[in-house]
């Protein structure tokens, strides 16, 4: 569950710096073709479209440099490789033959250990919110429920 919020959180990242990127760019770009006819063009215009231009520059390197996107895309899919587990592990505890084979046991432990090596980092904070939304949605006490 912390994968898949964290990929919510890449994904809206990418959102809130790839629009402003590409409303500045469509207004230089704009700008400089409504400026191709004009005589004179005041200093503070073309000031403007300068600082407009560096800025989008600016905001499309930084989504270059972080990768959002890629980065959501890999938490979704390490978050659906964990949750493929936990289902293997609730049809296990669902069993209840008694027949469980610890070679069984042991294969899931090992998928558990290397895609916890693999995985993407998942920050404290994120986690932590994900551990107290399961706590308060687990408790039976819960008012809201």
């Amino acid at each position: 569950m912390a994968h898949y919020e964290m990929a919510n959180l890449l994904s809206q990242r990418g959102l809130w710096l790839g629009v402003p990127v590409i409303i500045i760019t469509a207004v230089v770009g704009t700008s400089v073709f409504a400026s191709l006819p004009a005589q004179a063009i005041s200093i503070n215009a073309k000031l403007a479209v300068g600082v407009l231009s560096l800025i989008a520059a600016v905001f499309s390197s930084l989504q270059t440099f972080f990768k959002f996107s890629e980065r959501a895309e890999k938490h979704k899919t390490y978050g659906a490789r964990f949750g493929s587990v936990r289902r293997e592990l609730e049809v296990l505890y669902a069993d209840e033959s008694g027949a469980h084979e610890k070679d069984y046991i042991n294969m899931l432990r090992k998928k558990l250990d290397r895609l916890a090596e693999e995985a993407p980092h998942v920050p404290v904070k994120i986690f932590a919110r994900v551990q107290k939304n399961l706590l308060y949605a687990g408790n039976s006490s819960n008012p809201t429920r």
